[in-house]
């Protein structure tokens, strides 16, 4: 159940606004998968896709849950502003996570059966290596600390790396979870480690010729780009990347792709890699309505 203060779309959750999402939430379940970092436009669902994963977590496959976002002043403010109503308006959580005054939960400590969750800022090395956990979360990994420093001012190193070992103590069924929005090409973190992923993109079928393509910027068209006037909404399109197909691939198109699900994540990296990545512009949700 998604919280009024969380979301406009409050209420059950349905993937019918946003469907790419499902095999972004189904990935942490199929074999072998240790590692997503998923690189999404703003307001594309980061935060959403990693509560529902949380929600999973706390009911299906309770453990010890590291969850780290840039600062413990960021960590204070998703926990008041998601976490908690998270957990009062699914009354299976409400059931399974005492009130903050039992059991020693606070703003940054959830406790529940089976484990636990635990909010920490990335710039902290103390919360970072003092707690062994099952599954990891990262939230706005651009905007995290480089490194991070223990409680004598000593520096110790990526945060990243620091969460990792705590996980990898865990064995194979332990996973970690990257979500970020890229900032500078070329110098973002969340880019470089997509770029060691398989690379997946959410292709779009054309609906002429049928070759599924990713959208991009550059193929955004519309009626006097060439004479360099102003975009015109109601004339957008996508030319369809082939060739040989004259087809413009339009809102309404866009919008049975998507609820006839024929659009679909393709793996894009030629070798092998132990990250799955995800990869999604706000283009693909603005012309799907």
């Amino acid at each position: 159940m998604l919280s009024r203060d969380d979301t406009l779309e409050h209420g059950r959750y349905r993937f019918t606004r946003a469907p790419y999402q499902r095999d972004m939430m189904d990935i942490i379940n199929k074999r072998g998968v240790r590692k997503v970092v998923a690189m999404l436009s703003a307001q594309m669902g980061k935060s959403l896709i990693l509560m529902n994963i949380l929600m999973y977590m706390i009911v299906v496959r309770p453990c010890m849950i590291l969850f780290m976002l840039p600062s413990i002043k960021m960590a204070k403010k998703f926990s008041k502003q998601r976490v908690n109503p998270m957990i009062r308006d699914n009354t299976i959580l409400h059931d399974r996570i005492p009130h903050r005054s039992k059991a020693g939960n606070t703003l940054l400590e959830k406790f529940f059966p089976g484990g636990g969750l635990i909010l920490v800022g990335s710039n902290i090395a103390d919360d970072l290596s003092s707690t062994p956990a099952g599954a990891g979360f990262v939230d706005e990994y651009d905007r995290c600390a480089k490194e991070a420093v223990n409680a004598a001012g000593d520096k110790e190193g990526d945060p990243l790396m620091l969460l990792w070992k705590r996980l990898s103590n865990m064995g194979p069924a332990a996973f970690l979870y990257i979500c970020g929005t890229p900032t500078i090409k070329g110098a973002s973190p969340t880019e470089d480690l997509w770029n060691q992923s398989n690379k997946m993109l959410y292709m779009i079928p054309c609906p002429k010729c049928g070759t599924y393509q990713f959208l991009d910027q550059e193929r955004l068209d519309w009626e006097g780009k060439k004479q360099g006037e102003n975009e015109n909404p109601k004339t957008a399109h996508f030319k369809c990347e082939k060739a040989t197909c004259d087809a413009k691939i339009t809102q309404g198109s866009l919008f049975k792709s998507y609820y006839d699900k024929t659009s679909k994540w393709v793996e894009t990296r030629e070798s092998e890699s132990d990250i799955a990545g995800f990869h999604i512009t706000r283009l693909s949700s603005f012309l799907a309505g």
